[in-house]
């Protein structure tokens, strides 16, 4: 457990020395130095996360469209939109990271793979 524990501190550092990462913490700090548009983006980060990890499926697709016309004002602000794709880029590699991990060691999951989604 010692040996995965370090790896993970490596992998972490890795991430935070990346240029992706940089680029986040520089933006973030763009954003923060408005504290209104802070709030507002937190508020929208916040609803956004709910709906994409909720439970009703169902009404998703409206959700998302509402979400996005309550902040389509917000979204226009080319910090914001800077802030939102540095913000995707580094849950991509995270989201690789874990996929390779996942994917690296059998887990027996072969018969409910069909339902797991990967990129």
């Amino acid at each position: 457990m010692d040996e995965i524990k370090e790896y993970t501190v490596q992998l972490s550092a890795a991430l935070r020395g990346s240029e992706a990462y940089k680029a986040f913490r520089e933006v973030s700090r763009k954003v923060s130095e408005e504290p209104q548009l802070r709030q507002r983006l937190d508020e929208f980060r916040k609803k956004n996360y709910l709906l994409q990890n909720g439970s009703n499926a169902y009404d998703l697709f409206d959700d998302v469209q509402n979400l996005e016309r309550e902040y389509e004002d917000m979204r226009k602000n080319p910090v914001i939109q800077e802030y939102l794709a540095a913000e995707l880029q580094i849950c991509r590699i995270i989201q690789r990271c874990a996929d390779e991990i996942l994917t690296s060691v059998d887990m027996e999951i072969e018969n409910f793979a069909d339902i797991i989604e990967t990129d």
